[in-house]
Protein backbone atom coordinates (compact mmCIF):
# COMPACT_ATOMS: atom_id res chain seq x y z
CA UNK A 1 0.00 0.00 0.00
CA UNK A 2 0.91 3.10 -0.82
CA UNK A 3 2.52 4.80 2.38
CA UNK A 4 -0.74 6.56 3.88
CA UNK A 5 -1.40 8.44 0.61
CA UNK A 6 -5.39 7.29 0.93
CA UNK A 7 -5.80 9.97 3.55
CA UNK A 8 -4.71 12.65 1.57
CA UNK A 9 -7.52 14.81 2.17
CA UNK A 10 -6.97 14.63 6.02
CA UNK A 11 -3.80 16.33 5.74
CA UNK A 12 -5.25 18.45 2.90
CA UNK A 13 -7.78 19.97 5.51
CA UNK A 14 -5.23 20.18 8.09
CA UNK A 15 -2.91 22.44 5.59
CA UNK A 16 -6.04 24.54 4.63
CA UNK A 17 -4.35 24.90 0.54
CA UNK A 18 -8.12 25.35 -0.85
CA UNK A 19 -11.26 26.11 -0.64
CA UNK A 20 -12.61 22.65 -0.42
CA UNK A 21 -10.01 21.62 2.54
CA UNK A 22 -11.33 25.00 4.33
CA UNK A 23 -14.99 23.67 4.46
CA UNK A 24 -13.56 20.32 5.64
CA UNK A 25 -11.39 21.52 8.52
CA UNK A 26 -14.37 23.29 9.79
CA UNK A 27 -16.40 20.26 10.34
CA UNK A 28 -13.75 17.57 11.64
CA UNK A 29 -13.89 16.46 15.33
CA UNK A 30 -12.91 14.12 17.34
CA UNK A 31 -14.98 11.02 18.27
CA UNK A 32 -15.42 7.97 19.97
CA UNK A 33 -16.81 4.45 20.04
CA UNK A 34 -17.13 1.42 22.45
CA UNK A 35 -16.57 -2.17 21.40
CA UNK A 36 -19.41 -4.51 21.82
CA UNK A 37 -18.50 -5.86 25.21
CA UNK A 38 -17.37 -2.56 26.39
CA UNK A 39 -13.68 -2.88 27.30
CA UNK A 40 -11.90 -1.44 24.70
CA UNK A 41 -12.91 2.31 23.13
CA UNK A 42 -12.10 3.51 19.44
CA UNK A 43 -11.10 7.38 19.52
CA UNK A 44 -10.02 9.25 16.39
CA UNK A 45 -8.73 12.43 17.57
CA UNK A 46 -7.66 15.88 15.57
CA UNK A 47 -5.11 16.07 18.27
CA UNK A 48 -6.59 19.82 19.20
CA UNK A 49 -7.40 20.85 22.20
CA UNK A 50 -10.77 23.32 22.21
CA UNK A 51 -10.55 26.40 24.15
CA UNK A 52 -14.00 27.09 24.92
CA UNK A 53 -16.15 24.64 27.21
CA UNK A 54 -19.21 24.27 24.09
CA UNK A 55 -16.16 22.81 21.19
CA UNK A 56 -15.02 20.40 23.49
CA UNK A 57 -15.98 16.85 22.24
CA UNK A 58 -16.71 14.80 25.30
CA UNK A 59 -17.71 11.14 25.80
CA UNK A 60 -19.37 9.78 28.42
CA UNK A 61 -18.24 6.05 29.65
CA UNK A 62 -20.49 3.85 31.14
CA UNK A 63 -19.18 3.95 34.68
CA UNK A 64 -19.65 7.91 34.16
CA UNK A 65 -16.13 9.23 33.49
CA UNK A 66 -16.27 11.85 30.80
CA UNK A 67 -13.30 12.10 28.66
CA UNK A 68 -12.48 15.56 26.78
CA UNK A 69 -11.46 13.38 23.65
CA UNK A 70 -9.23 15.97 22.22
CA UNK A 71 -7.20 16.65 25.35
CA UNK A 72 -6.71 13.59 26.54
CA UNK A 73 -5.67 11.39 23.37
CA UNK A 74 -3.15 12.55 21.06
CA UNK A 75 -3.60 9.84 18.96
CA UNK A 76 -6.21 8.01 16.91
CA UNK A 77 -6.65 4.71 17.95
CA UNK A 78 -8.22 1.65 20.13
CA UNK A 79 -7.71 2.18 24.36
CA UNK A 80 -8.62 0.36 27.32
CA UNK A 81 -11.74 1.11 28.76
CA UNK A 82 -10.86 0.99 31.92
CA UNK A 83 -6.57 2.33 32.25
CA UNK A 84 -7.29 4.48 29.15
CA UNK A 85 -3.84 2.80 27.90
CA UNK A 86 -3.13 2.38 23.94
CA UNK A 87 -3.79 -1.10 22.36
CA UNK A 88 -3.03 0.05 18.90
CA UNK A 89 -2.82 3.80 17.82
CA UNK A 90 -2.22 5.25 14.03
CA UNK A 91 -1.04 8.75 13.17
CA UNK A 92 -4.29 9.62 10.97
CA UNK A 93 -7.65 10.52 11.23
CA UNK A 94 -10.87 9.86 9.72
CA UNK A 95 -14.00 10.90 9.42
CA UNK A 96 -16.99 9.62 10.92
CA UNK A 97 -18.94 9.00 8.00
CA UNK A 98 -16.23 7.53 6.05
CA UNK A 99 -14.93 4.81 8.97
CA UNK A 100 -16.72 1.69 9.99
CA UNK A 101 -15.47 -1.05 12.29
CA UNK A 102 -15.82 -4.28 13.65
CA UNK A 103 -17.45 -5.11 16.84
CA UNK A 104 -14.20 -5.95 18.66
CA UNK A 105 -12.54 -2.76 16.65
CA UNK A 106 -9.91 -4.83 15.60
CA UNK A 107 -10.98 -4.41 12.06
CA UNK A 108 -11.78 -1.33 10.02
CA UNK A 109 -12.60 -0.54 6.51
CA UNK A 110 -12.52 3.69 5.32
CA UNK A 111 -13.75 4.64 2.06
CA UNK A 112 -12.75 7.66 0.41
CA UNK A 113 -15.73 10.01 -0.99
CA UNK A 114 -13.56 12.13 -3.50
CA UNK A 115 -12.11 8.96 -5.31
CA UNK A 116 -13.60 9.61 -8.45
CA UNK A 117 -12.03 12.37 -9.26
CA UNK A 118 -8.30 11.22 -7.57
CA UNK A 119 -8.13 7.61 -9.26
CA UNK A 120 -4.82 6.80 -7.99
CA UNK A 121 -5.47 6.76 -4.30
CA UNK A 122 -7.27 3.87 -2.76
CA UNK A 123 -11.16 3.88 -3.01
CA UNK A 124 -11.68 1.30 0.09
CA UNK A 125 -8.89 0.66 2.49
CA UNK A 126 -8.90 -2.28 5.05
CA UNK A 127 -7.08 -2.30 8.27
CA UNK A 128 -6.37 -4.53 11.36
CA UNK A 129 -5.36 -3.21 14.56
CA UNK A 130 -4.26 0.33 13.12
CA UNK A 131 -2.07 -1.86 10.19
CA UNK A 132 -3.38 -1.85 6.36
CA UNK A 133 -3.97 -5.12 5.01
CA UNK A 134 -5.68 -4.60 1.44
CA UNK A 135 -6.87 -1.48 -0.43
CA UNK A 136 -9.34 -1.21 -3.83
CA UNK A 137 -9.50 1.12 -6.43
CA UNK A 138 -12.38 2.52 -7.85
CA UNK A 139 -11.27 0.37 -11.21
CA UNK A 140 -12.17 -2.58 -8.99
CA UNK A 141 -15.27 -1.54 -7.40
CA UNK A 142 -17.15 -0.04 -10.28
CA UNK A 143 -18.21 -2.54 -12.90
CA UNK A 144 -20.15 -1.20 -16.14
CA UNK A 145 -20.65 2.66 -16.38
CA UNK A 146 -17.21 3.82 -14.71
CA UNK A 147 -17.05 7.12 -15.86
CA UNK A 148 -17.80 10.18 -13.96
CA UNK A 149 -20.18 11.32 -16.74
CA UNK A 150 -22.98 8.11 -14.55
CA UNK A 151 -22.22 9.74 -11.72
CA UNK A 152 -23.80 12.87 -9.81
CA UNK A 153 -22.19 15.89 -8.30
CA UNK A 154 -22.74 16.17 -4.45
CA UNK A 155 -22.57 19.70 -3.04
CA UNK A 156 -21.17 17.88 0.49
CA UNK A 157 -17.84 19.14 -0.32
CA UNK A 158 -18.10 18.88 -3.74
CA UNK A 159 -17.24 15.23 -5.03
CA UNK A 160 -18.88 12.81 -7.20
CA UNK A 161 -21.26 10.37 -5.26
CA UNK A 162 -19.93 7.05 -6.22
CA UNK A 163 -21.25 4.95 -3.68
CA UNK A 164 -24.83 4.42 -1.64
CA UNK A 165 -24.71 2.13 1.10
CA UNK A 166 -21.16 1.57 3.14
CA UNK A 167 -22.57 -0.39 6.23
CA UNK A 168 -21.25 -3.13 8.51
CA UNK A 169 -23.07 -6.25 9.92
CA UNK A 170 -20.83 -7.56 12.36
CA UNK A 171 -17.46 -8.84 10.69
CA UNK A 172 -19.21 -7.91 7.27
CA UNK A 173 -19.10 -4.69 5.38
CA UNK A 174 -21.65 -4.61 2.41
CA UNK A 175 -20.67 -1.70 0.17
CA UNK A 176 -22.91 -0.95 -2.48
CA UNK A 177 -21.73 1.82 -5.51
CA UNK A 178 -24.31 4.47 -6.72
CA UNK A 179 -27.08 3.97 -9.12
CA UNK A 180 -25.60 5.57 -12.72
CA UNK A 181 -27.39 8.34 -14.10
CA UNK A 182 -26.94 9.73 -17.55
CA UNK A 183 -27.94 13.66 -18.57
CA UNK A 184 -27.67 17.20 -16.00
CA UNK A 185 -28.89 16.67 -12.70
CA UNK A 186 -32.22 18.21 -12.96
CA UNK A 187 -33.38 15.98 -15.47
CA UNK A 188 -31.13 13.01 -15.89
CA UNK A 189 -32.24 9.70 -16.25
CA UNK A 190 -31.40 6.68 -13.81
CA UNK A 191 -30.13 4.20 -15.28
CA UNK A 192 -30.44 1.73 -12.01
CA UNK A 193 -27.08 -0.14 -12.34
CA UNK A 194 -25.30 -0.67 -8.97
CA UNK A 195 -22.40 -2.59 -7.98
CA UNK A 196 -23.28 -4.46 -4.96
CA UNK A 197 -20.19 -5.75 -2.83
CA UNK A 198 -19.45 -8.30 0.77
CA UNK A 199 -16.33 -7.92 2.24
CA UNK A 200 -14.92 -9.29 5.57
CA UNK A 201 -13.77 -6.90 7.70
CA UNK A 202 -10.82 -9.23 9.24
CA UNK A 203 -9.08 -9.56 5.93
CA UNK A 204 -10.38 -7.01 3.73
CA UNK A 205 -11.49 -9.85 1.22
CA UNK A 206 -14.80 -9.28 -1.10
CA UNK A 207 -16.89 -12.62 -0.24
CA UNK A 208 -19.72 -11.77 -2.52
CA UNK A 209 -20.04 -10.02 -5.38
CA UNK A 210 -23.23 -9.26 -7.69
CA UNK A 211 -24.80 -6.44 -9.68
CA UNK A 212 -27.98 -4.71 -9.15
CA UNK A 213 -30.48 -2.80 -11.40
CA UNK A 214 -28.90 -4.71 -14.52
CA UNK A 215 -32.54 -5.30 -16.08
CA UNK A 216 -33.26 -2.05 -15.95
CA UNK A 217 -30.39 -1.31 -17.50
CA UNK A 218 -31.08 -3.67 -20.43
CA UNK A 219 -34.27 -2.52 -20.76
CA UNK A 220 -33.24 0.97 -21.00
CA UNK A 221 -30.71 0.17 -23.59
CA UNK A 222 -32.90 -1.52 -26.15
CA UNK A 223 -35.52 1.28 -25.86
CA UNK A 224 -32.70 4.14 -26.76
CA UNK A 225 -31.49 1.50 -29.44
CA UNK A 226 -35.17 0.87 -30.62
CA UNK A 227 -35.50 4.66 -30.78
CA UNK A 228 -32.77 4.92 -33.14
CA UNK A 229 -33.60 2.03 -34.83
CA UNK A 230 -37.23 2.50 -36.28
CA UNK A 231 -36.66 6.07 -38.13
CA UNK A 232 -34.29 4.25 -40.04
CA UNK A 233 -36.28 1.29 -40.41
CA UNK A 234 -39.30 4.04 -41.59
CA UNK A 235 -36.85 5.69 -44.27
CA UNK A 236 -35.81 1.96 -45.46
CA UNK A 237 -39.43 0.92 -45.69
CA UNK A 238 -40.65 4.44 -47.96
CA UNK A 239 -37.46 3.78 -49.96
CA UNK A 240 -38.58 0.11 -50.60
CA UNK A 241 -41.86 1.41 -51.73
CA UNK A 242 -40.77 4.17 -54.08
CA UNK A 243 -38.68 1.39 -56.05
CA UNK A 244 -41.65 -0.84 -56.14
CA UNK A 245 -43.74 1.51 -57.86
CA UNK A 246 -41.27 3.13 -59.95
Amino acid sequence: MRSNKWFWLVIAAWLGGTPMASAMISSSRSYARLSSDGKRLLVMTTGKSMPHEWKREIFRLPDGRELALSEIFRKSGVYEVGSLAPVWQVDWYAYEINLRVSPDLDSMAVVFGHALQYPEEPALSFFHQGKPIREYGCHQLLGRLRSKVFFKLTNVNWHLDWYEEFETHGDYLTFITAQRTFGPADWSLNLGYQDAWVFDLRTGLAVEHGTLGAFRLAMITLAVAALFAVPGLIVFHRRRKRVKSS
